[in-house]
C-alpha cells in the first residue's frame, strides 16, 4: 500500500476516495512517457527507474485527481 496519506480523501460532490481512483495508465504507458526517438545517444536518454516511474504516475494522478474533483463540482445538480 502507498505511503500516501491522502487516500482516504473523497470526492464531495461523488464521494469517490483518491485510494479507489484509477487514471487508466498501466506501467507501460507511463514508461512510454520517457521514451525517446531512435537516433537519440542512450546517454542523452532520461533515467527511468523505478521511482522516476512512480513519481511520473504519483504526479499523473494528483493532477487527473484534482481535475475530476473540479469537473465533478461542475456537474452536480441539486
Amino acid at each position: 500500500m502507498s505511503r500516501y496519506k491522502g487516500n482516504g480523501e473523497a470526492c464531495p460532490s461523488c464521494s469517490i476516495t483518491y485510494g479507489r481512483f484509477r487514471t487508466g495508465f498501466t506501467w507501460q504507458d507511463v514508461w512510454m512517457m520517457f521514451w525517446n526517438a531512435q537516433g537519440t545517444p542512450q546517454d542523452e536518454w532520461p533515467r527511468k527507474s523505478r521511482g522516476v516511474i512512480l513519481g511520473k504516475w504519483f504526479e499523473i494522478k494528483q493532477d487527473m485527481w484534482r481535475h475530476h474533483v473540479d469537473e465533478c463540482k461542475g456537474t452536480v445538480t441539486t
